[in-house]
């Protein structure tokens, strides 16, 4: 079979894989935060800080940087139904494997609580859509 030697060997092969793995990763991590403030700078005073008006493509990309449309109660819309199917789908999965009675309760609390949750998410984006300067 296998002597102990060379399991340890094995072992410590593995050990410094992971090592250059986890250097990759971290050097990456590093260049992408070094690149991302880099970009964030050129793009705010290249589009968003201008005070003239932009059009075509980079108009559009300016409304977007500068927050001019907001999509996040299309998105709310699109999770929660995403998440109350997910939660149907999650029920069923549970009678599945044999639990009646957590069946019953993802089913009917389920959407309730995911419906609880948005409806205080769009509340949210209500009262600043209805605060919004004009």
């Amino acid at each position: 079979m296998y002597d102990l030697e060379s399991l340890l060997s094995s072992g410590s092969s593995l050990i410094s894989a992971a090592e250059g793995k986890m250097n990759f990763v971290t050097n990456w991590m590093i260049v992408g935060f070094a690149v991302a403030i880099v970009a964030a700078v050129l793009l705010f005073f290249l589009f968003v800080n201008k005070k003239n008006a932009v059009k075509g493509v980079g108009g559009k990309i300016k409304d977007f940087l500068a927050f001019k449309d907001m999509y996040i109660e299309s998105l709310l819309k699109m999770f929660y139904i995403g998440s109350t199917v997910y939660i149907f789908f999650q029920a069923i999965a549970t009678v599945v494997l044999g639990d009646v009675m957590g069946f019953f309760v993802e089913l009917f609390l389920g959407p309730i609580i995911i419906r609880a949750l948005y409806e205080l998410a769009m509340v949210l984006v209500k009262i600043w859509r209805n605060t919004e300067k004009k």
